[in-house]
């Protein structure tokens, strides 16, 4: 290029205008990697949340009733899911009609699944037990799961024998739900933030997407990463490269605790990307030729 310039300055100007245009689509291509990023690390924990809402329904129903290890493993392996669909499809799942219909019938599961307290209650069971298990099987149509046939059976099976003979019943392994374990207050008062933590989470809370931080490695290696995501539910931070893709997941309070040990901090002042640095150089250099040329 040097070789073939003849005093054309606006060689330059070219040059400059095909490399802004590289930079720009650079620049797209990594905002769009990175709400591709943020996207599914939202998605991720909107399932997660999910599965805990609909796992903790199903332990909360079973509560400590003994039911059929059929019909604890159905709901704890298929029917969660069920529960675990509606409350991705619907924001307020809670007052839907399809969430209402799926813990009812539920609720009819560990009913026709426990044992038969007496002869009446036999009866009754007869009569409505064929209806139950039509309206379940037609409420799991929709469910893919490989193993659902073999424990919808195993389930069927299970609340048959229960009902139909008291000798039979006896063959039914049954367990007995126990109810979910409360927090221990005393693990959490151990787990409980330092005042210097606090000061730095209440820091980190109001911290603006795009600022970057910097990481020192084992090997004291250095990489840089901007704070793209946080997460209202698990307090964690997402943290993407220079191209937009996940760098690192990191705790708000291992986030703390790192920046208080020095192998994480706040990149304040941020210096322009080299890429700009160069564009500005070069405009500079371009703006300079001009004048010295009229000057000569």
């Amino acid at each position: 290029m040097l070789n073939d310039f003849d005093e054309d300055t606006e060689i330059f100007e070219t040059l400059v205008t095909d490399f802004e245009t590289r930079v720009s689509d650079l620049e797209q291509r990594s905002s769009l990697v990175e709400k591709r990023t943020n996207e599914a690390a939202s998605g991720q924990e909107k399932l997660q949340t999910a599965r805990q809402r609909a796992r903790h329904e199903i332990n909360a129903l079973m509560g400590e009733h003994t039911v059929a290890v059929s019909a604890k493993e159905f709901l704890q392996r298929i029917w969660s899911d069920k529960l675990t669909f509606i409350f991705l499809r619907q924001p307020e799942a809670d007052n839907s009609d399809d969430w209402h219909s799926a813990i009812k019938l539920a609720e009819t599961i560990i009913r026709y699944a426990s044992p038969v307290e007496n002869e009446t209650e036999r009866k009754q069971r007869l009569q409505s037990l064929d209806d139950h298990q039509q309206a379940l099987r037609e409420a799991s149509s929709t469910l893919q799961q490989p193993e659902k046939e073999k424990l919808l059976f195993n389930l069927f099976s299970s609340q048959r024998k229960l009902t139909e003979e008291s000798s039979l019943a006896t063959e039914v392994p049954v367990v007995a739900v126990e109810p979910e374990p409360v927090p221990d207050k005393t693990q959490t008062a151990i787990n409980s933030p330092t005042p210097e933590q606090d000061i730095i989470i209440n820091e980190l809370k109001s911290v603006p997407f795009g600022t970057w931080f910097e990481f020192t490695g084992k090997e004291k290696t250095i990489q840089r990463a901007k704070l793209s995501w946080r997460s209202t539910v698990t307090e964690k931070f997402m943290f993407v490269d220079q191209m937009g893709t996940r760098a690192a997941i990191i705790s708000m309070t291992d986030l703390a605790d790192n920046i208080i040990s020095g192998k994480v901090r706040v990149i304040h002042h941020q210096k322009k990307p080299f890429v700009d640095r160069a564009l500005s150089a070069i405009h500079r250099m371009l703006d300079h030729g001009p004048r010295q040329t009229v000057h000569a």
